[in-house]
């Protein structure tokens, strides 16, 4: 017996596709769904002769069941878009961050990145390997704090402040230099929480482009 992991675009599921997974569990399962705190689905109880039947059904319907270390790690609350507290568009962020660091960094360890609309955290900020959370930006627009290395389990540990506010048209290009000095300086194979806890406060303003280190 197997399960089946959907990996799903920031957690976002349409009615049809509801009815797809409801489908699988019902036919290939025991009529079992469990949700996890990424926000994606699992389907437990499959027969290993009928896993790649259900694995066809779910990508037709525009599904995966497998995903980028970096889609596979992120989340993002409902953020401006359903939430009168949120001071950005979280989910929107957040796919175009993840599309940006797909098309730039291929990695071996996936990083955690968490994006909250407001200090409530709904998406838990302050445990992920980087963690954004809703603020006004210094034009008074749209914009995030950002933090990093923060943990959970045997990794329990409260990021720590990189920098804020930014822009949220500026995140993209800020985390790209970060995961970039990540992979440049990490010891080989040391995970992105690994590397961030390495690093004092002061030297963590290093991993920053060099306009924002000056003004961090």
């Amino acid at each position: 017996m197997s399960y089946i992991g959907v990996a799903l675009e920031l957690g976002r599921l349409s009615p049809d596709q509801m009815r797809v997974l409801a489908e699988v569990a019902e036919t290939y399962g025991e009529g079992d769904i469990r949700l996890t705190v990424w926000q994606n689905p699992i389907i437990p109880f499959i027969k290993n002769e009928d896993i790649e039947a259900a694995c066809a059904l779910i990508e037709v319907a525009g599904m995966h069941v497998s995903a980028s270390a970096f889609a596979a790690g992120v989340v993002a609350c409902t953020g401006k878009w359903g939430c009168k507290l949120a001071a950005a568009y979280t989910k929107q962020d957040a796919l175009a961050l993840t599309r940006h660091l797909e098309a730039h960094f291929t990695l071996d360890r996936p990083i955690n990145i968490h994006l909250t609309g407001c200090n409530n955290s709904c998406a838990q900020h302050y445990i992920g390997d980087i963690g954004l959370m809703g603020a006004a930006a210094p034009s008074g627009g749209e914009g995030y704090q950002i933090v990093i290395g923060g943990g959970s389990d045997l990794d329990q540990g409260l990021a720590r402040p990189l920098v804020g506010a930014v822009a949220a048209e500026d995140i993209n290009a800020i985390l790209e230099h970060v995961v970039g000095e990540y992979l440049k300086r990490r010891d080989p194979g040391a995970s992105f929480l690994e590397f961030a806890r390495s690093l004092s406060d002061a030297d963590l303003q290093t991993l920053l482009p060099q306009p924002l280190q000056a003004a961090a």
